[in-house]
């Protein structure tokens, strides 16, 4: 029964991922010199940010443990307890810094560098942040929350199961939705994080234009050569799957 909670995540993170890099057209070409009006994310962005190693871990092991209730509860639930946090965690993170960078863009205002606060950077910057996407990436994480808790309210009234299911002995569900939200704002922050420091942010000065390929013409606004953007949404989102593991220990040991 957990396939049909984790194919609703899968197609939330997916619906508004696709939708949202739509949006800001215009902004987005005036900034990004590699913008594609198709939606610029490819097969390697899919995956760093929807569709990696972590989630499909959570779904091997469900399968073979075979365990298909929809509460969370370290106590009696162990392994779909963990297994349902950390799926959520990553998809958390991955639409809520989707969603930050995505619709941030289109703040009035110039965004700020997160390791610099003081210092307002152009439009597409890695590590650029602002009141309009942290609004975002909280959506992103409520979003992934609620397809928990709906799915959870199926499940526990029979209307998935084909039977009533009243678990009286185990502590409220709505909480998790909050940890969501929680782990899908702390996931973007991670990203940006290491996106202004380990993530280069190159500009033409001929295009005036930020790029993705270094050339004679270009110079490096933010970070360090280190990590590519793939790598950074991998790391961030598993760093969030972690974090969100905890907080629901925490909240349902």
């Amino acid at each position: 029964m957990c396939s049909f909670l984790f194919i609703a995540i899968i197609i939330t993170f997916f619906f508004f991922s696709v939708y949202a890099t739509k949006l800001n057209a215009k902004i987005k070409k005036q900034t990004e010199d590699h913008y594609k009006p198709s939606g610029h994310r490819n097969y390697k962005q899919v995956l760093s940010n929807g569709g990696s190693i972590p989630p499909l871990i959570c779904l091997l092991t469900l399968k073979y443990f075979n365990n298909d209730t929809y509460y969370l509860d370290f106590a009696t639930n162990k392994i779909s307890s963990i297994v349902v946090s950390m799926f959520a965690g990553f998809y958390c993170s991955s639409l809520a810094d989707t969603l930050s960078s995505e619709i941030g863009i289109a703040s009035k205002g110039l965004p700020r560098l997160i390791t610099k606060p003081w210092k307002k950077v152009m439009r597409g910057t890695n590590g650029a942040v602002s009141l309009l996407g942290f609004l975002a990436s909280l959506f992103g994480g409520f979003a992934i929350g609620m397809n928990f808790y709906i799915h959870y309210l199926l499940y526990h009234y029979g209307l998935i199961n084909n039977q009533n299911v009243m678990y009286n002995n185990y502590k409220s569900q709505w909480p998790f939705v909050i940890i969501c939200v929680f782990t899908g704002f702390f996931g973007s922050l991670v990203d940006s994080i290491l996106g202004a420091t380990l993530e280069p942010t190159l500009f033409c000065t001929v295009k005036n234009k930020i790029v993705k390929l270094r050339s004679p013409t270009t110079i490096t606004i933010t970070g360090h050569n280190i990590l590519s953007n793939n790598l950074v949404n991998f790391i961030s989102c598993t760093i969030a799957c972690l974090f969100c593991l905890g907080l629901s220990y925490w909240v349902y040991c």
